[in-house]
């Protein structure tokens, strides 16, 4: 498995987050997060599919 730094991923969410752009798909957002309601979604339905997945 080949390692690769993350060093250009945090700079290129910090870059979005400074502009208020959601920090994975880049759209501008009002959520008052780091990611746009659509991504927060997302997150959460894999976050929720994830703990299904364990019990």
């Amino acid at each position: 498995m080949k390692v690769t730094s993350t060093k250009n991923t945090r700079k290129f969410k910090a870059f979005r987050k400074e502009k208020g752009q959601c920090i994975d798909c880049g759209l501008p957002h009002q959520t008052g997060h780091l990611r746009c309601q659509a991504c927060l979604d997302l997150q959460a339905a894999y976050a929720r599919q994830k703990r299904q997945s364990k019990s």
